[in-house]
């Protein structure tokens, strides 16, 4: 019996005893059951809804999936581990209806805020955003932090890799609703853009590799418990000119983000303490960081758990043992598109010192995060420009060194400067430590000013 048979029937068994009646998948990966519900009401954001029953699948030896009456398929795999009744799980799945109930709350506050035309559809328990001149289906809001794209407007007809591909994190420090059409709208054609240039590239047996950054080492971090997959990793990435951190348990993966910012997160989907499921929601909550790829791992690999997968963050999954060959196009694209990669930007001053001698110079930055800056630039700069810089962190007397490369410019308004974008290709002299203390110091500032306790 596979591992995965075993969990089904761990937890088939557990509710089985509660009195639920359950009969497996035909692929005997999961069990499907019907939770019978009280006659409470289901508040939503313009009324309530009844149901007699809620429909749910099995994911795993701790949670369900509830996926009828519709409304409940948008709610996060509920963990009844410590449900010993049947009223205790119709219990914590009302607890996450509740969750549901205040992020959509959140979101329209959030929205209404912006000054976006925000719609209630199904019956009070979905967010519709329209975007301006897009015809067809409109965005869904789940949250302030995902946004479901549209098959519309620059989407259009054309289909993606993967239904994760559509979910969107949009931008902090958003001031009005025409910021965030904009942030949606150059998602949307950057994924249209990508999917036509697949569509008209060569064959695969032609296809040129995609040109490395001048100075761009990509690092990555895997987490797994077996030592021999660890080394295999190291081996396969490591021959590739790939920066690997390895560990085997989830703990100190984490702690590694105290030090270092990664391109790309492997993670095994089962751990010794937790899963990677878990572990991809750890990431995420990180101090700074908004968006991260993170692929999980497994010997096997069905639909449910890619499901499940892209409803908790990642996006996607690779089969072990690893493979270069069946690996090497999907990671590619992983690293190649930038959104996947996003780091929260916080407004700071800070004077930046490049050049030497004669040519030395310094500029100020305007926007600071853990994979980059922002610089106001009176000088000529043209996207693509390496160069080194010395950032002076305030209470430090030797600063942070770093390479940097343009990534792009903006006019700023009213003034004759430029605006910016520096990627860190590498940190010098071991100061990422540094700079990544000092970007949680901010997000420790930007949450105390938020909080109404420290007021």
């Amino acid at each position: 019996m596979s591992h995965n048979a075993r969990n089904t029937l761990f937890l088939v068994e557990r509710l089985r005893e509660m009195g639920l009646d359950l009969g497996p998948d035909s692929q005997q990966s999961s069990a499907q059951g019907e939770l019978p519900l009280s006659t409470t009401p289901f508040e939503t954001l313009n009324g309530s809804f009844r149901s007699e029953s809620a429909r749910f699948y099995t994911l795993g030896h701790k949670r369900l999936k509830f996926f009828q009456p519709s409304p409940f398929f948008h709610i996060p795999a509920v963990d009844v581990s410590r449900c010993e009744s049947v009223s205790q799980v119709e219990s914590a799945l009302r607890r996450s209806w509740a969750l549901r109930l205040r992020q959509l709350q959140s979101a329209r506050e959030w929205l209404q805020g912006l000054g976006a035309d925000v719609q209630l559809a199904a019956k009070g328990t979905q967010l519709l955003l329209p975007l301006t001149g897009v015809e067809g289906p409109a965005a869904r809001v789940q949250s302030r932090t995902s946004i479901q794209l549209p098959s519309s407007g620059p989407l259009a007809g054309i289909s993606l890799n993967s239904p994760g591909e559509r979910s969107h994190r949009p931008r902090t420090h958003l001031e009005h609703s025409t910021d965030l059409e904009r942030d949606l709208g150059e998602t949307m054609q950057r994924l249209a853009r990508r999917c036509k240039e697949i569509r008209s590239s060569p064959a695969p047996e032609e296809a040129p590799r995609p040109p490395q950054r001048p100075g761009l080492v990509r690092r990555v971090l895997i987490v797994d418990r077996d030592r021999k997959v660890l080394s295999a990793a190291e081996s396969l990435l490591g021959s590739r000119g790939f920066e690997l951190d390895a560990f085997q348990t989830p703990e100190r993966a984490l702690a590694a983000f105290r030090s270092h910012s990664y391109d790309l997160v492997l993670a095994a989907a089962r751990m010794p303490r937790g899963d990677g499921l878990e572990f991809t929601a750890l990431v995420r909550e990180l101090p700074g960081v908004e968006n991260l790829p993170i692929v999980l791992m497994d010997e096997r690999i069905s639909d449910l758990q890619k499901r499940e997968a892209i409803a908790a963050g990642a996006v996607g999954y690779f089969r072990k043992p690893l493979s270069w060959s069946e690996i090497e196009a999907r990671l590619s694209e992983l690293l190649e598109r930038t959104n996947l990669r996003r780091f929260e930007r916080f407004a700071a001053r800070i004077p930046v010192h490049y050049g030497t001698g004669n040519a030395a110079a310094t500029e100020i930055t305007d926007q600071v995060a853990r994979g980059g800056f922002g610089l106001v630039a009176s000088r000529d700069l043209a996207p693509g420009t390496v160069e080194r810089y010395r950032i002076a962190l305030p209470g430090s007397t030797t600063g942070v060194s770093v390479e940097g490369q343009v990534i792009y410019l903006d006019a700023i308004p009213g003034e004759a400067n430029l605006h910016a974008g520096i990627r860190v290709l590498r940190f010098l002299d071991d100061h990422e430590p540094d700079w990544i203390r000092f970007i949680e110091q901010l997000v420790h500032q930007a949450a105390g000013k938020d909080d109404p306790l420290k007021h």
